[in-house]
């Protein structure tokens, strides 16, 4: 190295030392003891959104409203990598967290932190914080899960479809003869007219399956019925599975779990799809798919999803939970579907494990911890076995749907009824008089029923608890967070005509 004159030895250790953090392909903060920071490298400022002079001098603390862990859930300072390593002087292992930048955007990175100790005294003098960008890959993560939901679903469009357009068929069928024989049989009328309704209604129940999955990952978590999701997506798979297996249910009584119904539908309709496709299409009877639901002996929601199918080779088991290692033949199934029960699952505070043999089946077995204080219930409570008749009441239909209205002044016809065919128009009524009830649509074209209510609300406050929402799928994000807030009563679409009824008896019962 003797005679070099490139500038090389000019080059102090602090210089040096600054150039390679610059270099570094990672972010880079150096923190001291009270939670200052001193500087941040280049990557660091990028990562963040921020500048020098916005990251200087400032306490990691200020951040702490704009950070989350990897559920998204708020990342209290305490338990920051920094803050853990400045209190206890040890070195902190890696941590994904998201950071909000000035622009609203989230990066999310992989933080690690390790104390910095003064030669002198031993003590920890402050803290280097190093965090590496993955926000490309959370954000390809974020696709591949809707990627994948969609693919479960499509497995089974043509099911769904199938289950749709038989009761639909003859649904148009009977209405078409009522129509022909109108005055003519009264009995034969009324036969068709029954099978009409039997029709209509399991096209509700088909529709109101798929509005399960039809739900997004903002929405808020909430004790959810995990059996009724179990029923909702065995239903959603019961066309593959008829040509398949018998199905056997063991639904105990179970807790509640705090998360969403699309999360947890998510999970089961992909074991259940799993599961279906282990099985070869022919032996319907020597084939079996079990779900079962049960507490576990420390109060745990249980979920257990079994097949008699092919089962799962030692060599692929180890690497299942993994994207896009698949054990299904070519051009079935993503690969992500076990990758994602794993990531959801583990994001509620749960776990799921597998059992399988080759040739003799396979149990995947989920277990979620129960919401506080919340148990599912055999059965919901008949409405119309708690409340008694009602006195005729003066009430406001408010829909943008003439046929809605229509329908609701005819099942009411025995109560003082006005009609607003807009939002717009339902407040200058509540304006001009008072009333009884309002049955109001929750998204109409010019003012909505969150519209509504606000003005009732702050005008007419002791109207706001009376009024009953109709829905017919809440999804905007507004319209979920107003339904999960609010107390009022909602009727979800379709309804018929008992329903109306029930709800206008109860709300007035309780009026009198």
């Amino acid at each position: 190295m003797a005679g070099r004159d490139d500038g090389w030895d000019l080059l102090t250790t602090r210089e040096l030392n600054a150039r390679i953090i610059e270099a570094m392909p990672g972010g880079i903060v150096h923190v001291l003891a009270d939670g200052t920071i001193r500087t941040a490298n280049a990557e660091a400022l990028r990562i963040l959104g921020l500048t020098v002079d916005e990251i200087t001098g400032k306490y990691t603390a200020e951040f702490e409203t704009e950070t989350v862990w990897e559920d998204e859930s708020p990342c209290a300072l305490a338990d920051y990598p920094v803050t853990k390593a400045l209190m206890t002087g040890q070195a902190q292992p890696r941590a994904t967290i998201g950071v909000r930048r000035p622009d609203g955007s989230i990066s999310w990175a992989i933080f690690t932190a390790v104390p910095v100790k003064d030669p002198r005294t031993g003590e920890t003098a402050g803290a280097v914080v190093t965090f590496l960008d993955i926000t490309e890959r959370k954000q390809a993560e974020a696709a591949m899960r809707q990627s994948d939901r969609m693919a479960s679903i499509g497995t089974l469009a043509a099911g769904v479809a199938h289950e749709i357009n038989n009761p639909l068929t003859y649904v148009l069928a009977n209405l078409s003869m009522i129509d022909q024989r109108l005055d003519s049989d009264r009995t034969y009328l009324a036969r068709r007219i029954e099978q009409a309704k039997e029709g209509a209604a399991r096209i509700r129940s088909v529709v109101r399956d798929l509005s399960l999955f039809a739900r997004t990952d903002d929405e808020a978590y909430a004790p959810v019925d995990v059996r009724q999701v179990v029923r909702s997506s065995v239903r959603m798979a019961s066309s593959e599975l008829r040509y398949r297996a018998r199905l056997v249910e063991h639904l105990d009584p179970i807790p509640r779990v705090l998360a969403t119904p699309s999360r947890i539908g998510q999970v089961i309709l992909n074991l259940l799809v799993n599961a279906l496709q282990a099985i070869p299409a022919g032996d319907v009877d020597g084939n079996e798919v079990r779900i079962a639901t049960s507490v576990t002996p420390e109060g745990k929601v249980r979920i257990d999803v079994s097949d008699s199918g092919c089962g799962i080779s030692p060599e692929l088991r180890d690497r299942m939970w993994e994207p896009f290692v698949t054990t299904k033949r070519a051009g079935v199934g993503t690969g992500l579907g076990l990758h994602i029960c794993r990531s959801i699952v583990v994001s509620l505070g749960g776990e799921i494990t597998v059992e399988t043999a080759v040739g003799q089946g396979t149990t995947f077995t989920v277990i979620l911890p129960a919401a506080e204080g919340s148990y599912d219930s055999a059965s919901e409570p008949d409405i119309a076995a708690v409340v008694g008749p009602a006195r005729p009441g003066r009430i406001l239909l408010v829909d943008d749907e003439p046929g809605i209205l229509t329908f609701l002044s005819d099942a009411l016809s025995d109560h003082d009824l006005h009609v607003a065919a807009s939002g717009r128009e339902a407040i200058d009524a509540i304006d001009r008089r008072e009333f009884d009830l309002v049955f109001c649509d929750l998204i109409m074209s010019d003012l909505t029923g969150m519209d509504v209510y606000d003005h009732v609300r702050d005008n007419h406050p002791g109207l706001a608890q009376r009024i009953v929402f109709m829905t017919g799928a809440a999804f905007t994000p507004r319209a979920r967070d107003f339904i999960r807030d609010v107390d009022n009563p909602v009727l979800q679409k379709p309804f018929d005509s008992d329903a109306v009824s029930q709800m206008v008896d109860r709300c007035l019962t309780a009026r009198s």
